[in-house]
């Protein structure tokens, strides 16, 4: 068993200095433990008395169980090893721990003794009795005291050069990372080397948990002075520990100790307050460490909310749980259902903007102070800073996990503006002001299945079709551009025109990408090395003290980081030049401002890098120092360093020629002593015969070399201690050589990441280029600019822009805005905004809706399409109300959410929207229903929006006949009639003019796999049904006409008309009471009750009994 009593048994500090660790950073005073510890072993948890006997004698440490990788993110559960406690039940081992009186549910309290029914407790703490305590070895007070406080973490708990689990969170160690427990504790312990911890970290990370790094942050003889100032007796002597990261998702930063991201995507820490329905947010990917703060007036169902978590999804939120409802809480739930939700409570927690400042380092202050003076606010008239208040919460997480100084001393804060609330200016004031990005909500990225389908995955999504980017920071940034589609015409044609370039120069472009694939993720390298400075690291840092028995591998992992960061910059900047050189630059204006310096003839946004690079290639050699772990630079790059090794040499100049005078005073060669010259003592040696020649100034230094005389003088002790000092600077200064190299890399960081930005937007064009070159028939669209026409969309032979594997789509032109005739003819009077589609069930009208919003987004991205031709005018925003499902997170029936849906359409679009609405209405009864669908259709109309509107309501389409605003179209089909006169249909999925007589529900049924008895029942009833429906909206037509000339009223004729309808309503009723399956009419929800039976109206004086009625 390991020990931690100073002594070597278990803990021998490196002799020299450790590197300085990269870990994230914060005060991290808090967390400091300094619980001194009695020298028997303290990794034993409890105070055992006579139980235990003494500590090893053994001047090795006890070998540890092998610890390996999981070779799977799947980790099976050991054994049970022998010693272990009994089994409980299904053969889980009943360790103490469970049945520690104040970890039970009814005992459990927090920190400040909540239990967990009271508003304000917080299970991120637990109160840990001091009888408990007292009963506790050393080691262990210690571990329980950072435990009580961070009940959510799982504490990788350094001893020695091991991480230590304990209790709990050795059972998690074991259940999750496959490791063993320890064969002779009575308590739940288990561990694994230190050069494994990115690993497993990461591992548990993955899994949905916290993880808290606790390190030995003092020395052996750091803890012996210490407990001598303290006059600690010997039995409470104790390494001091500390907390030097917190990890989990949504706070990771990938320090050297870490492994590298395996993910592509961002993974945002969102923090949000509110007041009403006025939202402030937060949100950075501390990957990256890019903040984006804003403050804005929300709805009630929180729409602006829902669509920023959309385009940034959040992996972890931060929410004040007094603030939000049960009800309000569903926004989450429904947006994001992956993501972590933490509360905070309480004034430690939630920060006031006093506390904030006072929170605040200097550094971070001054690096903040966009944010903090206000001038990232949309609105500074408002006396709310709920922006401020958000950052507040995020910044204290962050500094819970000991990474705030790292990002936010980084300076990159971005004001977040709702993205309908962006407006760019078209230059003409009478012009309408179009949102700077197409809008796409959260719903209509769902509905279309942008980013992912409804399984949540990327198959058939469009960013799965279009996503042939080559480098990780181009994919995100196609992801960005994806949520954001372009609203500029300008804009939109410069990205058309970039594309064009890219396929006519077919192979520079390969070349491009190529050399783009070779590069690594630098958009995180470059936070990470800023990570690894002393700004991101300050002196109070418990990393800065952290003993770390692998320090040289981190330090050779650190160099190969920076380094590796050079030679991407580097060939980033040859992507550019290649470019440059073969001319394309100059084809496009867009990649003039991608690739050209702004030292140019045509000057663009690229950095010129040449001097930069060239300063850091040949500051240090590259080989050697990732070899050894440690730069030595070069003449010339600093002037410290160079001035301290100048004094060394006039030092060793001056030690030569003291020699050349010693020989001629004692008139023989005199030499310097090589075995004292090796430890680094300078001692002149002469010939036994020539000492009568030595004055009092020379000292004699025994020696037991014969015939030899040794000695020194004041003279050369002064030279000796002038070397040794300029020694310890050099050391001095080589130590930190890293951080000084790797800090001025940092003070150059808007030109690096304006490279990588300049690099990824390459990639996101080479990806929609890879994408039109692998379509079969893509077209570039033509846009009309504002003002130029009424808003239409006209495709034609369009396709599915998603096809999978062997899927094949059947073209279709879809015009909306003006018919088709008007649009070959060149007429400009008729337009209708409203194509209303109908058309059997299964025959690819949603699939024909997707199709079109999907196309839309597709070209004002600036990429081409799959059709012949596509010209429209640019979409502010797409709406969806797709799909019958119910909204179980969002506590929303099918109806509730169609509803809302449809609300939203109607309150936000404008007439240059695009509104792609199917099937509204079936949550609800028919008549309600359709009655919703045709009023919800009328204020469609009423505002103008472009709208595709598919429905199987076909008195809705039938009542629209007359209205010039509606185009009709139905998904055309095949009927065939089989031997047993069930129809048989096949599906054409084109669009033809018209309204489609019927849904053919019953046929979908049948492949379905329905009975064919119950298909032929159900389809006789709707036929008979469907006939009396029919003869009933004659009469009533008729009767109407009639109505129209109350002087001129046929009786006769509507006499003869209500009798032919009764007599046909009692033949339906026979038939149906014939018809197979046994049901009777009577037993038909839908038939009229007896007193109502058409067979027993009677007609008085030629009125009929329902008219009357």
């Amino acid at each position: 068993m390991l020990q931690d009593n100073g002594s070597e048994d278990e803990y021998v500090p490196p002799s020299a200095n450790p590197v300085e660790s990269e870990s994230d950073h914060s005060s991290g005073e808090e967390d400091t433990i300094e619980t001194p510890v009695s020298s028997e072993a303290e990794v034993t948890p409890v105070k055992n008395g006579n139980k235990r006997g003494p500590p090893s004698k053994s001047t090795q440490p006890t070998k540890r169980p092998k610890m390996t990788a999981p070779p799977t993110p799947s980790f099976p559960v050991p054994d049970t090893p022998d010693p272990s406690p009994t089994s409980g039940v299904d053969g889980v081992q009943d360790w103490p721990h469970k049945h520690y009186k104040f970890l039970q549910p009814e005992h459990i309290m927090d920190a400040d003794r909540k239990r967990p029914d009271d508003p304000n407790y917080n299970s991120k703490t637990v109160y840990v009795p001091q009888e408990f305590m007292k009963k506790q070895t050393p080691c262990m007070t210690q571990w329980w005291t950072i435990k009580a406080q961070n009940m959510d973490c799982v504490l990788f708990f350094k001893v020695g050069k091991f991480y230590e689990l304990f209790h709990m969170d050795a059972v998690i160690g074991a259940d999750e990372l496959a490791c063993s427990y320890m064969n002779k504790s009575e308590h739940a312990h288990s561990g694994f080397p230190e050069i494994s911890y990115g690993k497993f970290a990461q591992t548990l990370v993955e899994k949905g948990y916290k993880v808290a790094r606790v390190e030995q942050t003092e020395s052996a003889e750091q803890m012996d002075i210490r407990c001598k100032r303290d006059k600690l007796p010997q039995k409470q002597r104790a390494v001091r520990r500390e907390i030097c990261k917190i990890t989990c998702r949504g706070a990771q930063t990938f320090s050297i100790m870490d492994v590298d991201a395996n993910y592509v995507d961002n993974k945002f820490l969102l923090s949000v307050t509110k007041e009403g329905c006025r939202l402030g947010i937060c949100f950075v990917d501390t990957t990256i460490g890019e903040f984006h703060v804003g403050e804005f007036d929300d709805d009630k169902q929180f729409s602006r909310l829902s669509t920023m978590m959309s385009h940034y999804p959040p992996c972890r939120i931060l929410l004040e749980k007094s603030l939000w409802s049960d009800t309000e809480m569903r926004v989450f739930l429904t947006v994001v259902r992956m993501s972590d939700i933490e509360f905070l409570t309480g004034k430690k927690e939630l920060l006031t903007e006093d506390k904030l400042l006072s929170a605040l380092t200097q550094q971070e202050h001054e690096a903040a102070k966009s944010l903090l003076n206000g001038d990232l606010r949309q609105d500074k008239s408002s006396s709310s800073r709920l922006d401020l208040k958000s950052f507040a919460s995020l910044y204290w997480f962050l500094k819970r996990c000991l990474i705030s100084e790292q990002l936010v001393t980084l300076g990159k804060f971005k004001q977040y503006i709702p993205v309908d609330q962006e407006i760019v200016k078209n230059g003409e004031e009478n012009l309408y002001q179009y949102p700077k990005y197409m809008i796409l909500d959260s719903t209509a990225l769902s509905n279309l299945h942008v980013l992912v389908n409804s399984d949540n995955t990327i198959e058939g999504t469009l960013l799965e079709q279009v996503d042939h980017c080559v480098t990780n920071f181009g994919k995100r940034m196609l992801r960005s551009q994806l949520v954001k589609p372009l609203t500029n015409v300008e804009a939109i044609k410069q990205r058309q025109e970039a594309i064009s370039v890219m396929l006519e120069e077919k192979d520079c472009t390969e070349m491009m990408r190529a050399k783009l694939k070779d590069l690594k993720d630098v958009e995180r390298m470059l936070p990470r090395i800023y990570s690894l400075t002393s700004a991101a690291i300050p002196e109070n840092h418990p990393e800065s003290r952290a003993t770390l028995y692998e320090a040289k591998v981190y330090s050779k992992k650190k160099i190969e980081v920076f380094t590796s960061a050079l030679r991407d910059l580097k060939a980033g900047m040859n992507i550019v030049e290649l470019l440059q050189e073969t001319g394309v630059t100059n084809k496009s204006s867009l990649l003039t401002q991608l690739c050209n310096y702004e030292s140019q003839p045509q000057p663009g946004l690229f950095p010129d890098m040449n001097q930069l690079l060239k300063y850091f290639e040949n500051a240090f050699d590259h080989k050697e120092a990732s070899t050894a772990g440690n730069i030595i630079p070069q003449a010339g790059v600093d002037p410290e360093y160079d001035q301290v090794i100048a004094d060394m040499k006039s030092v060793e100049k001056d030690l030569t020629n003291y020699l050349r005078s010693q020989s001629a005073h004692f008139g023989c060669n005199a030499v310097y002593n090589e075995s004292q010259k090796k430890q680094k003592k300078y001692v002149v040696e002469i010939p036994s015969n020539r000492w009568a020649k030595a004055t009092s100034t020379h000292q004699r230094v025994a020696t037991k070399k014969k015939n030899v005389e040794n000695y020194v003088t004041d003279d050369l002790k002064t030279l000796q201690e002038d070397l040794e000092k300029a020694e310890a600077r050099k050391v001095t200064i080589l130590s930190n050589m890293a951080d000084r190299i790797l800090s001025k890399f940092c003070e150059n960081f808007e030109i690096w990441n304006t490279a990588v930005h300049c690099l990824g937007y390459l990639d996101f064009l080479g990806s929609l280029a890879e994408y039109c070159a692998k379509e079969r028939n893509v077209c570039i669209p033509k846009f009309l600019s504002p003002g130029e026409s009424n808003p239409y969309i006209a495709a034609t032979e369009s396709l599915y822009p998603c096809t999978t594997g062997d899927q094949t789509y059947i073209p279709n032109s879809i015009v909306i805005g003006r018919c088709k005739e008007e649009l070959e003819e060149g007429k400009e009077d008729r337009k209708p905004s409203v194509l209303l589609l109908t058309g059997p069930n299964m025959g690819g009208k949603s699939t024909v809706m997707r199709q079109i919003g999907l196309t839309v987004i597709l070209a004002q991205m600036g990429c081409r399409v799959p059709a012949d031709s596509l010209t429209l005018s640019c979409v502010d925003r797409i709406f969806t109300r797709m799909g019958a499902q119910d909204n179980l997170s969002g506590a929303q029936s099918t109806y509730l959410a169609e509803l809302t849906e449809s609300q939203s359409i109607m309150k936000h679009a404008t007439k240059y929207s695009l509104a792609l609405v199917d099937e509204l209405g079936r949550g609800t009864g028919t008549n309600d229903g359709s009655v919703i669908a045709r009023v919800t259709l009328e204020r469609f109309l009423e505002i103008g929006c472009l709208t595709v509107f598919a429905t199987h309501y076909h008195s809705v389409a039938r009542t629209l006949l007359d209205d010039p605003r509606v185009a009709f179209e139905y998904m055309s089909y095949i009927e065939d009639k089989r031997n047993n006169d069930i129809d048989t249909i096949v599906f054409l999925y084109k669009l033809v003019p018209g309204i489609c007589p019927k849904s053919f529900g019953f046929n979908v049924g049948e492949l379905a796999g329905i009975p064919d008895n119950m298909v032929a029942f159900g389809t006789d009833v709707a036929f008979q049904i469907e006939a009396r429906h029919n003869l009933r909206q004659l009469f009533i037509h008729e009767f109407a006409s009639q109505l129209k000339h109350p002087d001129n009223v046929d009786v006769e004729m509507l006499t003869q008309a209500l009798q032919r309808l009764a007599t046909f309503e009692c033949h339906m009723k026979k038939d149906l009471q014939d018809l197979p399956g046994g049901q009777k009419a009577q037993e038909l929800d839908w038939w009229p009750s007896p007193a109502n039976d058409p067979c027993n109206a009677k007609i008085n004086d030629n009125v009929p009994m329902e008219v009357s009625a």
